[in-house]
């Protein structure tokens, strides 16, 4: 055994390991790649939260002083984190702390006391959150609502009621309520009103810029099977029902125009079936695109091919696999490729602009594994190629 003498001297002449180490797979510090992706993507962190599932994942422009949007991710402890990107790397500012599940999440000019759009989360407590930046980088969250005895599920802010002015924050909870949430008059506080009782747990909510007739539209998948456009008149709520299965609807992805004639819009069943649903002179034309396995908990749909007669779906669930469906132009016939497969079952897909190297979208996939994983194109793909660069 070393002289405690001794050994004093080595520590104060550094022979000691440091305090400190960078860590290889901190995504704070560095890129951090991860493997078991398909030959034509990469798979990166950009969060571990260890076992704690991360259900809800969208790219949202929090911070309007840097360029690119953050990714915001809600987990089971009921944390939001915002998700700085930094040359690779990944910064993480994690904000409230509600103890249950935050789910719902959206982002919206609703709050003209606060400059720029502001991010509304809420969970399994029934708590209605707002969060948002300021110019020196900092977040502030407050709790603005409280909904006893509901879980909040699904969360959308716009104009979508005309008998108000202004925009408005819709919550749709468990037990199934549609709730409008406003700026109160006061100046600081809020207003929720219950508009109406539902019969289903509204999980997801996208909006359709045409529903057909010019005007915009609210698409909402319900766990009583439905698939659902929502508008509120003067009358209140009108709901129109686009397509019914006997099992639960999950997701909804807005395919972006594209030239093509009628809406395009997709929806996930709980068991494992995929449609495309579009709008034409006859109404609304459903078809099963993909029958996957049980339990798909992610859509995306964007641009994720180089040849834009491509079209394409990405589609997560709780195989843990992150599939990609491509068919060219009229084609019926959809192929289905394995992109990559997280360590737990997949509760979530956003898509996002975060690489302008390549000229496609990347995909942010999370779930039970508790982690948030960025896919994306290889640097290139997509773009002409460019002029030699000679290393001086």
């Amino acid at each position: 055994m070393l002289h405690p003498r001794i050994l004093i001297l080595l520590l104060a002449a550094g022979c000691a390991a440091p305090a400190t180490r960078s860590d290889p797979l901190d995504p704070a510090q560095r890129h951090v790649p991860l493997p078991g992706a398909h030959p034509d993507w990469r798979a990166s962190l950009v969060l571990d939260n260890g076992d704690t599932g991360v259900w809800t994942v969208k790219a949202l422009p929090v911070f309007p002083q840097y360029a690119t949007s953050e990714v915001v991710g809600l987990d089971d402890d009921g944390r939001c984190w915002v998700m700085v990107s930094y040359s690779g790397k990944w910064t993480p500012f994690p904000i409230l702390k509600d103890g249950s599940w935050l789910g719902g999440l959206t982002q919206g000019d609703l709050d003209l006391r606060i400059e720029g759009g502001e991010v509304y989360t809420g969970g399994k407590a029934g708590n209605l959150y707002q969060v948002h930046s300021f110019a020196d980088g900092g977040l502030e969250g407050r709790r603005i609502a409280r909904y006893d005895g509901h879980e909040i599920h699904t969360l959308v802010a716009g104009e979508w009621d005309p008998r108000v002015a202004g925009p408005e924050l819709l919550v749709f909870t468990r037990p199934g309520a549609l709730f409008r949430v406003r700026p109160s008059s006061d100046g600081d506080g809020f207003d929720s009103v219950r508009l109406q009782t539902l019969n289903g747990r509204i999980r997801d909510v996208a909006v359709l810029d045409d529903a057909g007739d010019g005007k915009p539209a609210l698409i909402t998948a319900s766990r009583n099977g439905r698939i659902e456009l929502l508008r509120i008149d003067a009358d209140g709520p009108q709901w129109t029902l686009v397509h019914e299965l006997g099992v639960g609807r999950g997701r909804l992805a807005v395919a972006r125009a594209s030239g093509r004639e009628g809406a395009l819009f997709y929806s996930s069943a709980d068991d494992g079936r995929v449609f495309r649903h579009q709008r034409s002179g006859f109404g609304w034309e459903s078809e099963v695109i993909y029958h996957g396995p049980q339990g798909t908990r992610g859509l995306a749909a964007g641009r994720f091919c180089a040849d834009s007669e491509i079209e394409s779906l990405a589609v997560f669930g709780y195989s843990g696999r992150v599939e990609l469906l491509t068919r060219h132009g009229a084609s019926p016939d959809w192929t289905v490729e394995t992109l990559f497969t997280d360590r737990d079952k997949g509760h979530w897909l956003g898509v996002g602009e975060f690489d302008g190297r390549n000229n496609t979208d990347e995909l942010l996939a999370s779930g039970y594994g508790g982690r948030i994983v960025l896919l994306a194109r290889p640097a290139g793909y997509g773009k002409a190629p460019g002029p030699a660069v000679r290393e001086k």
